[in-house]
């Protein structure tokens, strides 16, 4: 099964859909940063949209996080489906490296 991205709502029990998901909100270490609207890193006064801030948390955050602990799990997040969500960039970045270990035979 390939790993998804949960939206997480007030209203619905995501947990009892997706009782294993990670949480990835601000409330974890897997949360995005920055925020639609901050000013745009390197450029004061320009302000991020959704798509900035998924390309800031991206270039800027990836980086220091241990990604490969989220391989294979879904992951919940309050980000409308088909918004742009950080959860994606963890979810494409985690399943690269389990990729990346199956092809160096390292699993």
């Amino acid at each position: 099964m390939t790993p998804k991205r949960i939206q997480m709502t007030r209203n619905k029990p995501w947990r009892c859909e997706a009782p294993e998901a990670v949480k990835v909100d601000r409330s974890t270490k897997w949360g995005n940063p920055f925020r639609i609207g901050d000013d745009m890193p390197g450029a004061p006064g320009v302000p991020m949209d959704a798509e900035d801030v998924c390309q800031c948390f991206e270039l800027l955050t990836i980086p220091t996080l241990p990604v490969h602990e989220l391989t294979d799990k879904d992951l919940a997040c309050w980000c409308a489906p088909g918004a742009p969500c950080h959860a994606d960039v963890l979810l494409k970045y985690a399943n690269r490296c389990a990729g990346q270990s199956s092809a160096d035979g390292e699993m």
